[in-house]
């Protein structure tokens, strides 16, 4: 098993097609509404894991300014992380989602979040590696500028673990920034 960290910027044709194939077949049952208008963050870099010469999984990392009641921090996260359904069950998402939490301490993000979809399974593996649910809507900006909301929003400190409290124990509102998108 090998795993590889690219910036977007030099992710190769071929890589962002194995990508894109991995995102195509796990990701089938995403709307593309969603895909079009809320799922726009430009991410910083790609995780690519591979079986021998097979890229079976991927996972994006995004970072950006945000901020909580009247504090400024840096917001990361991972997002897109897919392993391929034959290889399922082996441990290699813990690894992959292990590697990009690394990544997101490396990178000095005080805070991370991410979307699950509550009736995947996925959220239990984010759980064990210490994220907890929001208790209420987070906000993000959609690609059109439209304010909209996520209620399947996990938090995790990183740098910041008195930040990351604050923030699932109080109720000032949590946004993803003024950047559109969300992860």
């Amino acid at each position: 098993m090998k795993i590889i960290f690219l910036l977007t910027k030099n992710i190769s044709v071929k890589e962002n097609k194995e990508i894109a194939e991995i995102n195509n077949i796990c990701f089938q049952d995403v709307p593309d509404e969603d895909c079009k208008l809320d799922f726009v963050d430009v991410s910083l870099g790609k995780f690519i894991m591979y079986d021998n010469d097979t890229a079976i999984g991927s996972c994006g990392i995004h970072k950006r300014k945000s901020e909580y009641d009247g504090e400024e921090y840096i917001l990361g996260g991972f997002g897109e992380v897919a392993i391929l359904p034959q290889y399922r069950g082996n441990g290699y998402g813990k690894v992959l989602t292990e590697k990009a939490i690394k990544n997101l301490y490396e990178i000095n993000c005080d805070v991370a979040c991410l979307c699950v979809d509550r009736k995947h399974n996925a959220y239990k593996l984010y759980q064990v590696l210490g994220y907890t649910f929001l208790q209420r809507d987070a906000y993000f900006i959609d690609a059109l500028g439209k304010e909209k909301t996520n209620d399947s929003v996990m938090v995790l400190g990183i740098k910041n673990k008195e930040l990351a409290d604050k923030i699932l124990n109080t109720n000032h509102k949590f946004n993803y920034g003024k950047d559109k998108g969300y992860w």
